[in-house]
């Protein structure tokens, strides 16, 4: 081989060399430096904290404020005996549900219904019931907890009460030397319909 093309050769093999070790060199200097071996251990962090999670804790924990509440009574025992929810005293819950942190991880309060469990209602009155939480479409859950775990519910028949109407002028001034005939006071129409809960109109005299 002639020497001026093994000294070319080499000469080429050298820079090669040279370039390749410089390279090293520049990204060792890169890893060596603080920053990078901090962004570097905060990386394998989260890697292994991820894996240690889905490995050892499956499922996980969520907490959901402000769920509406819902009191139906259709086909059940308060419908038959011709009852109607006249008010409850809470109108969301705090839910705690538990499941795959794939699954749960997305679910929002608005994802959920809670609802009172209206069983063995047949009479009048505020009733304590126990609320169940489902989801609105195919979430997949399990409820670990409920607060309140219950609501008051004031059921009463609905009915229409005719009551006499009564005049009356408490504000009603005269001279001196007129008399204010109340016998002769009426009212037109003489009656009045009201339809409302049996317990208030009950409470009703005229």
């Amino acid at each position: 081989m002639p020497k001026n093309l093994w000294k070319n050769r080499q000469k080429k093999t050298s820079q090669k060399n040279r370039k390749s070790g410089s390279d090293r060199a520049l990204f060792q200097r890169i890893y060596d430096s603080r920053p990078a071996m901090m962004i570097t251990s905060v990386a394998i962090a989260i890697v292994l904290w991820f894996v240690i999670s889905i490995a050892i804790y499956p499922t996980t924990p969520r907490t959901l404020h402000h769920v509406p509440l819902k009191v139906e009574i259709a086909g059940t025992s308060a419908e038959e005996n011709g009852l109607s929810v006249i008010d409850y005293d809470i109108k969301d819950v705090t839910v705690q549900i538990e499941g795959k942190r794939s699954k749960v991880g997305n679910i929002e309060a608005d994802n959920l219904t809670a609802e009172a469990v209206v069983e063995n209602v047949t009479s009048a009155g505020t009733k304590t019931l126990s609320i169940t939480v489902t989801g609105n479409g195919n979430e997949q859950f399990n409820v670990k907890s409920i607060s309140p775990s219950t609501v008051n519910v004031t059921f009463d028949k609905i009915d229409t009460y005719t009551f006499e109407i009564k005049p009356s002028a408490p504000n009603l001034t005269f001279t001196d030397g007129c008399v204010l005939d109340e016998e002769n006071f009426a009212c037109t129409p003489s009656t009045i319909d009201v339809t409302g809960p049996q317990k208030q109109l009950d409470q009703v005299k005229y």
